[in-house]
């Protein structure tokens, strides 16, 4: 069952009577699910129902109603979740951002990386933290560029590194956050991942 679904069916008995609540919670051994209690619940106690009046029994067929047929979907939506659990508990658990995005270019996770893998590397990610500078020397010096933070739902890579020629045509899409996908390459002198290209998701 999907928490967004387990929501709905908390806020449903929430607004029950408490004798309709006790109702619920002494059969709840005859039934599997709040939409099968609710349908014998929705009659008149001398019924079996829980019931003390016929507007009780309109507002429990209503009730049964909004779980049958649903406004919404009751299909989590990880990029919700996981904006939920981070606001709420300072961390998604579940998800990740990047899992509601399209990843189907993805060839690498950030774990991945960390383990060995090279070559032509895609990563679908969301950018954690960003810090820019200006270089100080050579061909580049006053240009920005930017160090990283990036994950995934595998791990976290924190030694991104985006050069002045490619920050520069693609600052819009690094804030901190945000969900990109990130081609880059290890740097061969250095243990970091270089950008070299990056898409918004």
């Amino acid at each position: 069952m999907s928490r967004t679904r387990m929501l709905e069916e908390y806020r449903i008995f929430a607004t029950l009577t408490e004798k309709e609540q006790k109702w619920f919670i002494d059969n709840r051994e005859n039934f599997t699910s709040l939409e099968s209690a609710l349908k014998v619940a929705a009659k008149p106690k001398k019924e079996g129902g829980a019931c003390a009046n016929v507007n009780r029994v309109e507002i429990l067929g209503d009730k049964l109603k909004q779980l049958v047929n649903p406004v919404k979907s009751m299909d989590d939506d990880p990029g919700m979740l996981a904006w939920t659990e981070e606001k709420y508990l300072g961390i998604s658990i579940t998800y990740c951002k990047v899992d509601s995005c399209d990843t189907s270019r993805v060839n690498s996770t950030c774990k991945e990386y960390l383990d060995g893998k090279r070559g032509f590397l895609i990563f679908g990610v969301v950018i954690q933290s960003i810090r820019e500078i200006k270089v100080k020397k050579g061909n580049s010096a006053g240009k920005k560029m930017a160090f990283m933070t990036i994950a995934d739902n595998s791990c976290a890579l924190s030694d991104v590194c985006v050069f002045p020629e490619d920050y520069s045509k693609y600052a819009e899409f690094l804030l901190e956050g945000n969900t990109v996908l990130i081609r880059g390459e290890k740097d061969m002198k250095k243990d970091s991942l270089i950008v070299k290209e990056v898409w918004q998701i």
